[in-house]
């Protein structure tokens, strides 16, 4: 079979048609199969590029806070240093709390009473804190110098509930917890 067309005898308009509409399928090829797929992946890299821009961001002002971090670790590294001379070991307690006891005697105090308690977590959750409920007997005088050694100790030991009674004529019971504190485990 023999296609013919005699392309002299089409109507104009079936010869604009035939003018127009190969270029037309040409075209909407080219759009559906090369340029719509090309401006979908432009798209997504544009998307991607744009997050990468925002991390970089983000990067760039964790780094502007760099310094003032490091400035921020060394200071909290060395607050840490000072609070582990302050604070004994475990295992340093016990003699710490013989030096507290020493304390009392050598000033002239008489100890009535000196029960450790159990170690408990203080409040901060940071270190612990180790009771010694005490009771003494001597002078105000005895006592305010017995104190002001207290102060005097390279380790932390606080003196609180303190309750006073006349126990003779210049002599003073005097009952309070004496405590210390130990470093958790990091």
């Amino acid at each position: 079979m023999k296609l013919s067309l005699d392309i002299e005898n089409l109507s104009p308009v079936k010869k604009g048609l035939l003018l127009v509409l190969p270029p037309l399928i040409i075209i909407a090829l080219a759009v559906v199969l090369h340029i719509k797929p090309s401006l979908e992946a432009k798209s997504i890299l544009l998307l991607e590029i744009e997050k990468q821009e925002q991390a970089i961001i983000i990067a760039q002002k964790r780094i502007e806070r760099l310094p003032s971090l490091r400035a921020e670790y060394g200071r909290l590294k060395d607050e840490l240093l000072v609070l582990q001379l302050q604070l004994p070991k475990e295992w340093e307690v016990t003699p710490l709390l013989k030096q507290v006891s020493d304390l009392a005697t050598r000033a002239g105090l008489e100890v009535a009473l000196w029960r450790p308690g159990d170690r408990s977590v203080h409040v901060s959750e940071k270190v612990y804190e180790i009771p010694v409920v005490t009771e003494m007997s001597g002078t105000y005088h005895i006592f305010a110098q017995f104190f002001s050694e207290i102060t005097r100790l390279d380790r932390i030991v606080t003196i609180r509930d303190i309750s006073m009674e006349v126990a003779e004529r210049d002599i003073l019971r005097v009952r309070f917890i004496t405590t210390t504190y130990t470093m958790k485990e990091i």
